[in-house]
């Protein structure tokens, strides 16, 4: 599913929610219509302003209660619910959506290049694989000593 501007929409349904600052004073309450999309979670109201929470701005998302809550890194909280059904979709796709926007922000953005990722790979095992033979052989002490001879006879029986 797209939106009119093209990014793919992840959850677009309507809920519940209620929303606090960060000293717990609510701030509003109402019903309205969720669309998550890759980087945001937008609220619709019906009336008043919509809400947009950028999902780097979580600092955690948990379920109870078939509610999902939400604490921003500023100190406030949402809470969403009536979600009926699509609760368990709601969350599974709020966690991942951010999950990936942090793998993406640790990454740097950074793709991976198939063809190039197995020849790294190989390099790399050959790398420490030369390196653990050094390790070895300088670690290898050779004998100094003297070797007697000796025969040991085994009676016929």
């Amino acid at each position: 599913m797209s939106s009119k501007s093209g990014q793919k929409v992840y959850f677009d349904g309507k809920l519940k929610y209620a929303f606090w600052e960060e000293d717990d004073n609510p701030v509003g309450e109402g019903e309205a219509r969720a669309t998550l999309k890759r980087e945001e979670l937008s609220l619709s109201p019906e009336l008043g302003e919509a809400v947009l929470v950028h999902l780097r701005d979580l600092d955690s998302i948990s379920i109870k209660n078939y509610r999902i809550y939400l604490e921003l890194s500023t100190g406030e909280k949402l809470e969403l619910y009536h979600l009926g059904y699509r609760l368990d979709d709601m969350y599974r796709e709020l966690v991942r959506r951010r999950n990936e926007l942090i793998l993406r922000d640790m990454l740097m953005q950074e793709t991976l290049q198939k063809g190039g990722l197995k020849a790294e790979v190989t390099s790399a095992r050959a790398d420490k694989m030369v390196s653990d033979i050094k390790d070895k052989a300088s670690a290898t002490e050779v004998f100094n000593g003297e070797i007697e001879e000796k025969q040991t006879l085994c009676p016929l029986g």
